[in-house]
């Protein structure tokens, strides 16, 4: 081999490699000038196509100020001075084009003694943005209120998927540390009383590559439960790897409360009372949305009928509903057949800050068959009088009204009894009694005279209907 016609060749051969480099490369001197501006005795063309400036411009004195106001000038120093120790340096800085936009560039040195330092550095902008996103992402899946749980794509025959990330939302939930999850089956947390059928359907779901929504028991480390919400699938990490994200919620309060609100709608339903739900349609017109079988049978909503009927009970429980109060009337009917009914009326709003949202109804009948209706007559009246209740200011007059229209009607005596004491009304028709609660104490009903079972049930009518009185407005009354 000719090594005199061989070097020559390898200078030019390198002199071409460094020019045309997709890497900008220059060099500069130590020795002279300004430290942060020191001369540039070298610079391919990547790095004027990197920078925005041209030869020709630096030819004629036109300095490349790469360096801006964002730049970090302790870490140019001391990396200055670790080259003019002979070291080779790695970093990255924030640097400038000649249009004063910035790009964010790795930079590496490599030390040439006595004064000279060789710099190659390209553009890591779109690598520093991506970072930063994958970093944001990290904290927001990490400080998430939602669980959120990463498995690998172990089969499930060999005991996966495993977990390999938890966020902290997930730990505090199940109470259980991160180490204490990492590397366990996906279903470490199932509590074991889920539905067998439902736990299968998951496996399938994953085994099968699908997407998985569904509702479970989670069981915490000290052994209790609440039911989790979530939705999961697969999808490829940025290697190419396949996994699984699950993220869910805690839904026990949700779900606790739709079954106080199904066992509310199953009593209601079960209720011997009319009872009717409306709700407030977009333009404020109430619309039954829910009626017991007792209600349903009746065919009458009497509440519309109030409302449409512009009469005086009409606009006050118009009133008293805008006002957020209960509405409670009695009236007194007669049915095709020739029989009374006594119905005790209750309507209650439900309201927002600005309208009512919805109105529920109950009705309580006594009902008088025709062959009795005019026997008892006075029984009608004698519930009739009810408004006189609602009308007193204070439960001790609420009282008196009744201790005077039962004496009236059923020569019965009202009074306070010490050696009973109960919190539902009771009625003992062999001792001729009905002892019921009320403001904190006994209140026992004698009568001596035989009644009719109707009489007694007409009793119990006017007690109870004094009592819901007096429950939402016997206390601010007194």
């Amino acid at each position: 081999m000719d090594t005199d016609l061989l070097v020559p060749d390898l200078d030019r051969m390198l002199a071409r490699f460094v020019n045309d480099a997709p890497t900008a490369m220059f060099i500069v001197r130590l020795d002279a000038g300004v430290p942060l501006r020191p001369p540039i005795v070298y610079a391919n063309d990547s790095f004027y196509r990197l920078t925005g400036y041209t030869r020709d411009e630096h030819d004629a004195g036109v300095y490349p100020a790469i360096l801006g106001p964002g730049t970090d000038r302790r870490l140019v120093l001391r990396c200055i001075d670790s080259v003019r120790r002979g070291e080779n340096v790695r970093i990255e800085l924030k640097l400038y084009r000649k249009d004063r936009s910035w790009f964010w560039a790795e930079v590496h040195t490599i030390a040439a003694p006595p004064y000279h330092c060789f710099l190659d550095m390209y553009d890591v902008t779109e690598r520093r943005t991506q970072e930063e996103r994958l970093m944001m992402l990290s904290e927001a899946v990490e400080n998430s209120g939602e669980l959120i749980q990463v498995t690998d794509a172990t089969p499930i025959d060999a005991g996966g998927p495993r977990i390999v990330y938890v966020n902290r939302a997930l730990c505090e939930s199940v109470g259980r540390e991160e180490r204490e999850l990492i590397g366990q089956r996906y279903d470490i947390n199932y509590s074991p009383a889920n539905d067998a059928a439902v736990l299968e359907a998951i496996r399938s779901t994953i085994a099968a590559g699908r997407t998985n929504f569904r509702e479970l028991l989670i069981r915490r480390k000290n052994g209790s439960e609440f039911w989790f919400e979530f939705v999961d699938h697969a999808f490829e990490s940025s290697h190419g790897n396949p996994m699984r994200i699950t993220v869910g919620r805690d839904i026990s309060l949700r779900r606790r409360a739709s079954n106080q609100v199904s066992l509310f709608l199953a009593a209601l339903e079960h209720s011997q009372d009319r009872v009717t739900l409306y709700e407030a349609s977009e333009n404020d017109q109430l619309v039954a949305s829910f009626e017991n079988e007792h209600a349903a049978r009746a065919k009458q909503r009497r509440l519309l009928h109030l409302l449409a009927s512009r009469g005086n009970i009409g606009r006050e429980i118009r009133k008293k509903l805008e006002a957020g109060e209960e509405a409670s009337y009695v009236f007194a009917e007669t049915d095709e057949s020739g029989g009374a009914r006594v119905v005790h009326f209750v309507a209650q709003g439900i309201r927002s800050s600005d309208r009512t949202e919805a109105v529920l109804t109950r009705e309580r009948v006594l009902t008088f068959p025709a062959s009795r209706a005019r026997r008892y007559s006075p029984l009608t009246k004698l519930v009739l009088a009810l408004p006189l209740m609602a009308e007193a200011a204070s439960r001790a007059e609420r009282l008196s009204v009744l201790r005077a229209l039962f004496a009236e009607h059923f020569e019965a005596e009202v009074a306070p009894i010490d050696d009973y004491q109960t919190d539902e009304t009771v009625v003992n028709i062999e001792r001729r009694r009905i002892l019921f609660p009320f403001d904190n104490q006994t209140i026992v009903v004698k009568w001596q005279r035989a009644l009719e079972a109707v009489d007694i049930t007409a009793m119990r009518f006017c007690i109870e209907a004094m009592l819901e009185l007096d429950e939402t407005s016997g206390q601010a009354s007194n």
